[in-house]
């Protein structure tokens, strides 16, 4: 199917300073990426670079314009994997709201102290008298496990519903249970942020119910990108539907908030994150595996409808098979 009538254009992206932090976002994600078959002014550049003040390159970074395509979210990334290559973009360093896509930082932070599968966690019902009530009001419809009493699970229970089903009450209880909380969550998101690269990431708490939690679609692809390097992540990320038991034995099925996972497409999904404010719309963070062959990374920021998500997911998943 032909999506345009004419060759997408470069987008230029400027790139001032290796000391200007917001000017970074693309150069610091050749560590996560590995970016060995992109070229910086003109010269290969090796993959997991250790120290970015060797690398060398030109004031314009060049990928492929994804304007011409027409999509409904405010900001795209696609990126080619393994290798890591940028294939195309709209407007990648736009700062929005990261709604759930935050979670993939809270996973991260949790999955890098070690997931012990013998650890019962405590998990809560959300409501407005805890401590996500700033972010809340009666009409909000909150993605949760459905508890209605405080109940335990094991750890990796939690993740799974963190990552299928985006609960609320799962990435707080996962936070809570590794003392990932208040200032303490903050500090590591600081520490993990410098440690990707991320320079116009600024997360404040676990869930993304916060709209002050704020990201770039070029960065959410970094931080997917090293998450989904974890296989239980990766496994658990692939699921349509999963279902968790807590210790009393309740069963909780579990249904995954990507829309994609129910509709006929020409592509496998390999991973998936879904996000969703009033602030930015909807969000979608994704690893797929086309019919046709080749594995990529697409992150949509800022779509209208779960609608117009899976529309733009389509979208780039024809103009890649072309």
């Amino acid at each position: 199917m032909k999506l345009f009538s004419k060759p997408l254009n470069k987008l230029k992206i400027p790139r001032t300073s290796l000391v200007s932090g917001g000017c970074l976002a693309v150069v610091f994600l050749l560590v996560p990426f590995g970016l060995g078959k992109l070229t910086v002014n003109e010269q290969g550049l090796a993959p997991y670079l250790s120290t970015l003040t060797e690398v060398k390159y030109s004031n314009w970074f060049e990928v492929t314009s994804l304007d011409g395509l027409a999509l409904r979210s405010r900001s795209a990334v696609v990126v080619s994997l393994p290798s890591g290559r940028i294939l195309g973009a709209k407007e990648p360093r736009r700062i929005l709201p990261l709604a759930s896509l935050t979670k993939l930082m809270t996973v991260k932070l949790v999955l890098d102290q070690g997931l012990n599968p013998e650890n019962i966690i405590l998990a809560e019902p959300i409501s407005l008298g805890n401590r996500l009530a700033p972010y809340l009001s009666e009409d909000d419809a909150v993605s949760q496990i459905g508890l209605r009493r405080p109940e335990s699970f094991r750890e990796v229970d939690l993740l799974a519903a963190t990552l299928v089903a985006s609960a609320n009450d799962a990435v707080l209880a996962l936070a809570g249970g590794v003392k990932l909380t208040g200032h303490d969550f903050i500090q590591a998101v600081n520490q993990e942020t410098g440690k990707l690269g991320l320079a116009d990431t600024r997360i404040l708490e676990p869930t993304g119910l916060n709209p002050a939690n704020l990201g770039t679609a070029i960065e959410v692809a970094g931080l997917a990108r090293a998450v989904w390097q974890d296989n239980l992540a990766r496994k658990l990320s692939d699921l349509g539907a999963v279902t968790i038991k807590s210790q009393p034995g309740t069963v909780y099925n579990l249904t995954n908030t990507n829309e994609l996972f129910r509709q006929t497409t020409d592509f496998k999904i390999l991973a998936s994150k879904t996000g969703h404010l009033n602030e930015v719309g909807y969000n979608l963070a994704q690893i797929i595996k086309l019919r046709s062959g080749g594995t990529y990374l697409m992150v949509l920021l800022g779509a209208a409808s779960p609608a117009d998500r899976s529309h733009d997911a389509k979208i780039l998943a024809d103009w890649l098979s072309l």
